[in-house]
């Protein structure tokens, strides 16, 4: 996609992930600022912290002075090393000043697995994953990332009312397009998302499937997805993360 003609009938649904590579990796076949134009935010995508039942901590007070008064024994599960998962617990360890072990796994969906089984003990999971095994009760959600609490969790503070305001971090789908597509092309684009993301039956199906629809002028995604960059920059080398 960053090689296709800059016509605008080349898209790229870009997720989260591809901030976090660019800070990752140090050579890649592109270059995530030089050559992708950010174009519009289409969904963003809450993150539940969420822990197993057995785990004596019913908020995130409580989970963090259990976490300081047996420091290095509870461990929390993630899609894997470098993953969003990692990153945004990795930046709670060190806001709340706690020592839990890091477990990777190969995805979202085992590491939720494992969760609800036992053996790891806390994750922050994508509310899509996460969510049903809240709703059974078998996992207890103690805050959710998204900015205002969720129609499908009233009772789960948000993560700024849990005392970590710094910690609002979602995933997110979006649109980039080749760098070099004119601006005009790309405020077209925006304009035309921006009225499908308004219309009522793509809001309750986004909802659904626990999703936010997303509303963010072109600058306001490019701004947003710099300030990302540079937060994932910063865990990365306090955490001392590399997967190459």
């Amino acid at each position: 996609m960053a090689k296709a003609q800059p016509d605008g009938y080349t898209w790229l649904v870009s997720i989260s992930s591809l901030i976090i590579l660019s800070q990752l990796y140090s050579k890649l076949p592109y270059d995530f600022d030089r050559d992708l134009a950010p174009v519009a935010m289409m969904a963003k995508i809450p993150y539940l912290v969420v822990v197993h039942p057995t785990l004596p901590a019913k908020s995130l007070a409580e989970l963090v002075q259990l976490a300081r008064a047996r420091p290095g024994q509870l461990n929390y599960g993630s899609s894997g090393t470098g993953a969003q998962t990692q990153l945004l617990t990795e930046m709670f360890k060190h806001s709340a000043k706690v020592d839990i072990v890091h477990v990777p796994y190969k995805g979202v969906v085992p590491a939720v697995t494992d969760l609800v089984g036992g053996q790891v003990q806390i994750m922050f999971a994508v509310a899509q994953a996460s969510g049903p095994h809240v709703q059974s009760g078998k996992l207890r959600a103690l805050a959710i990332t998204s900015a205002k609490r969720s129609s499908f969790f009233p009772d789960v503070p948000t993560i700024a009312e849990a005392g970590y305001p710094e910690l609002d971090v979602l995933g997110w789908n979006a649109v980039h397009v080749p760098a070099k597509t004119p601006r005009a092309i790309i405020y077209k684009i925006n304009s035309d998302i921006m009225k499908v993301l308004d219309l009522r039956d793509v809001k309750e199906r986004m909802f659904a499937a626990g999703f936010e629809p997303a509303q963010m002028s072109v600058e306001e995604f490019d701004a947003y997805t710099k300030m990302e960059a540079r937060r994932y920059a910063k865990v990365i080398k306090e955490s001392n993360i590399r997967v190459d």
